[in-house]
């Protein structure tokens, strides 16, 4: 079987090599980037002095005033106010605004949660405006340790000047160009045997020669991260619904559910696929194997000021650069006129011993005592009293110290009015015009500011998607720095193609981003009060129209609740544009306007003033028109509570009826029950009767014995009996009435 060929990234010593190439492609620039951060970081009494000079004024005055710190400051203070926001806009595929919204969402939150402004642009931001160079990470991190849930985050690393290296031949300020960079920590001999209880304890070079500080802890071995770029091959396969996937394990585990709903292969491609690895080593092997990181591109960028590439190398510098000489000299200068201030003979009244006698004591207290007048004994073989000596400084001193003070503005481009003073009483339009000669001045450290982090957005929007593949809430930041929850990549089924369709899913679609700068949040509050304010003077609707956002950019407590309350009231007047309302306002409107969709819209107002008139005369029917209504109404009142009152006699009179008919029924009922009781009475009766009949019939051989006139008589009655009782008669033939003598 073949040996996989061994890629050249997992070769230790070639990339020693390729390391030891980048530090040595950089190291002058890095020493002086170490030189600035000593002159204003050292805080040895020397720090700021040239080393021949300092020898030379052993025993005297040697003062630091250190201006180049205050100047530093200054700049970084307008990095500080300044805004730098995340924008991303859509760029192809299933691109939207909706989810490009999200992106910027995400990627404030994930600024929030790294505190990314204090501790890493602001950090960052001072390092290049104090040397030029700087360095900041974008690393991807578990949750915690019971989850596989990832997120970004921001991290500044700490003197980058020695830490961080990027390929040589990478010429982009952003070092997107670069294949290969490396980041060099300092851990504990103790954490490395711990970690690394197999590695050789040989420390990675950092590529210093000096040092500024020798009091620091000791006891430390330097290991490397060693970052670089493979491309790996992949097969895209395009779906007969649009999306194309790469073909993984991820595709294979549903390729068969997506057959079921109709969606099969259209074709495949091939095509390479950047990955970031990642493997930590030491000075003499690796420590750990590689691993694949979320990136496709650099996620440790620097912050290069002054960018610029010369003779195919990469140069920056910072301001400290060129202010060292002029603080150099200032400090010598205003040290000498010190020192000469200090050696000048004092001031001296010269006078006779004649002029003094009597006057020694007030003399002697010339400089404490409160008399206006000093008296003395006139000599005349002596002039009056007078004055020698007084501080001589040498004035060449003062010019030298006033020129470096001037080259120090000039230099770092900050004047006066940038630091806060107006010496000459100027106007606030002249301060205003120094103020923008000075951020002009400071405008390359925003630039190199506005670079990196474009950078950053950019890795960040191309790792989310990896990050966040699977169903999860986030918290998403608006600009305003309000924050609300969304769930990514919700499934949900499309009713209409049967196709299954995810809600915010970030994995589709491609995102441009870069970084906008602008002024602080705050600032722009306050420029937008004070333009409402004055454009308010000239057109007062202006306040009326905009109240809800002048009541939103006063920073104080209870300004929301009544923005809120004069907004509402302006969308109830109708007052907002509709590209400007809420989700929510919309959403209001859209009821209320199909609560009225089938209701008059209003008259068109320029038709007002024409139909004044008609209107009145209309008022005037309708009220006639209304008074006649109203009689024929009370007639028709009065006429149906007379037809009521009818009804309710008629009503009255059918009960009445209605209960004679039933004691009528109930009578007849009584009666028919008594006749029922006599005809059963009868009945038992005759049954009686024919008991006997029978007995006879025995006794005597006969039916009966009684003349035909008793026997019509009899069957007279038999026959009332039975239509009585709804009976058939008990003879329906009559007998035979003979005497016939007994057989016995």
């Amino acid at each position: 079987m073949a040996r996989k060929k061994q890629s050249k990234n997992e070769d230790h010593t070639w990339m020693l090599q390729r390391l030891k190439e980048s530090q040595e492609a950089d190291h002058d620039l890095r020493e002086k980037a170490r030189d600035d951060h000593a002159f204003v970081n050292n805080h040895k009494p020397d720090g700021q002095w040239e080393d021949e000079w300092w020898q030379a004024a052993d025993k005297k005055p040697r003062y630091t005033f250190d201006k180049t710190t205050q100047v530093i400051n200054q700049v970084c203070g307008e990095l500080y106010e300044a805004d730098f926001s995340i924008s991303v806009d859509p760029a192809g595929g299933e691109a939207t605004t909706k989810d490009a919204q999200t992106y910027e969402g995400i990627v404030r939150h994930i600024e929030s949660v790294s505190d990314a402004k204090t501790k890493v642009y602001h950090q960052a931001g001072r390092n290049a405006v104090t040397c030029g160079m700087d360095a900041i990470m974008i690393m991807a991190q578990y949750v915690d340790d019971d989850c596989f849930d990832q997120d970004l985050t921001l991290v500044h690393i700490p003197n980058a000047i020695d830490r961080v290296w990027w390929d040589a031949n990478a010429e982009e300020p952003d070092a997107s160009d670069s294949r290969r960079w490396w980041v060099i920590q300092s851990i504990s001999d103790e954490e490395y045997n711990e970690r690394w209880p197999d590695g050789s304890q040989r420390s990675v070079s950092s590529d210093r020669e000096t040092t500024s500080f020798w009091q620091k802890k000791e006891g430390c071995i330097l290991v490397g991260e060693y970052f670089y770029i493979e491309e790996v091959p992949r097969e895209l396969v395009l779906f007969t619904n649009g999306e194309v996937y790469e073909n993984n394990a991820d595709l294979q585990a549903v390729i068969d559910e997506l057959a079921e709903m109709g969606i099969t292969e259209r074709r495949r491609r091939q095509r390479m696929k950047k990955v970031v690895k990642v493997r930590k080593f030491d000075n003499t092997d690796w420590l750990e194997p590689a691993e694949e990181t979320v990136f496709d591109r650099v996620n440790v960028l620097p912050v290069y000021a002054n960018f610029k590439v010369y003779e195919n190398k990469v140069l920056y510098s910072g301001i400290v650069a060129g202010l060292k000489d002029a603080q150099r000299v200032l400090n010598y200068s205003v040290s000498r006129e010190i020192e000469e201030g200090a050696l000048a003979m004092r001031e001296k009244l010269m006078m006779t011993e004649t002029q003094m006698e009597g006057y020694e004591e007030e003399l002697s207290t010339l400089n404490t005592n409160p008399y206006p007048v000093q008296g003395y004994n006139p000599d005349p073989e002596a002039q009056p009293p007078f004055k020698i000596g007084g501080a001589t400084i040498n004035p060449g001193l003062r010019v030298i110290s006033e020129a470096m003070n001037d080259m120090i503005h000039h230099a770092s481009g900050q004047f006066a009015a940038n630091m806060g003073e107006n010496p000459n009483a100027q106007s606030g339009i002249a301060i205003r015009r120094l103020q923008n000669k000075g951020d002009t001045g400071a405008y390359q450290y925003t630039v190199a500011m506005e670079t990196m982090l474009s950078a950053a957005y950019r890795v960040i929007v191309g790792a989310i998607p990896k990050v966040y593949q699977e169903e999860r809430q986030v918290r998403i930041m608006n600009q305003d720095g309000t924050n609300e929850v969304v769930t990514l990549n919700t499934p949900m089924m499309d009713q209409e193609t049967g196709q299954p369709v995810y809600l915010n899913d970030l994995r589709t679609g491609k995102y441009n981003a870069r970084c906008v700068v602008g002024p602080s949040f705050r600032n722009r509050q306050d420029e937008t009060k004070e333009a409402i304010l004055s454009i308010g003077q000239i057109d007062p609707s202006a306040i009326e129209m905009g109240g809800d956002i002048l009541f939103n950019n006063i920073p104080a407590p209870g300004m929301d609740d009544l923005a809120d309350r004069k907004r509402m009231q302006l969308f109830n007047a109708g007052m907002i544009p509709f590209d400007q309302l809420t989700d929510e306002e919309k959403q209001i409107l859209q009821q209320t306007q199909e609560q009225q969709a089938n209701q008059e819209q209003p008259a068109d107002p320029m038709m007002v003033a024409a139909q004044a008139e008609m209107v009145k005369a209309q008022t005037a029917q309708a009220e006639s028109q209304g008074k006649q209504q109203l009689d024929q109404a009370n007639l028709q009142l009065n006429q149906t509570k007379l037809q009521i009152a009818a009804s309710k006699e008629q009503r009255e009179n059918t009960r009445l009826s209605y209960e004679q008919r039933n004691n009528q029924f109930a009578q007849n009922l009584e009666t028919q029950e008594f006749q029922r009781a006599n005809a059963q009475v009868m009945m038992e009766t005759l049954k009686g009767h024919a008991e006997i009949l029978n007995e006879l019939k025995s006794a005597i051989g006969a039916n009966v014995i009684m003349s035909p006139e008793a026997l019509q008589a009899y069957m007279k009655q038999a026959e009332n009996v039975a239509d009585a009782v709804g009976a058939e008669p008990a003879m329906n033939q009559p007998m035979m009435i003979e005497a016939t003598p007994n057989a016995n």
